[in-house]
């Protein structure tokens, strides 16, 4: 006897990123806009180095490697773009209804109206691009 109920279907499509990167050869497209000769010229790695930024990074490296932060990148770019495009939506629309519903009664509430502004686009740009790398990434 079969079971009544049907199999889950999956509406996520699982990428690997590493084959959609050589896919859409990003790394011919980084090449070719000069971005690493420009870094280079500016000394921007020099200041990085002197800073002591990179031998920072590389201590962090094993830490981000116990906490899974490859897993959920993995897991971010495996969301659907409608997801992000949802939440940076509600970011851009959420100030309109702070102003619109917090009171001017004072200056800290005025306050919350004026960080919220800046704070919900900074929060709601790198979503609407990330979507946008997604729908790429993903063929969307």
């Amino acid at each position: 006897l079969r079971s009544a109920r049907a199999p889950a279907i999956s509406m996520q499509k699982k990428v690997d990123i590493l084959d959609k990167i050589e896919q859409l050869e990003v790394l011919t497209a980084l090449s070719k806009s000069g971005i690493l000769s420009k870094l280079e010229r500016s000394r921007t790695l020099t200041k990085l180095e002197n800073s002591g930024l990179l031998s920072t990074v590389e201590k962090l490296l094993p830490i981000v490697d116990e906490a899974g932060i490859i897993s959920l990148t993995k897991t971010l770019v495996n969301t659907s773009p409608g997801i992000l495009n949802a939440v940076w939506f509600g970011l851009i629309l959420l100030p309109a209804a702070i102003v619109a519903l917090v009171p001017d009664t004072n200056n800290g509430l005025v306050a919350v109206q004026v960080v919220s502004v800046p704070l919900c686009i900074s929060l709601a740009a790198p979503l609407y691009f990330g979507a946008q790398v997604l729908k790429v990434i993903q063929g969307d």
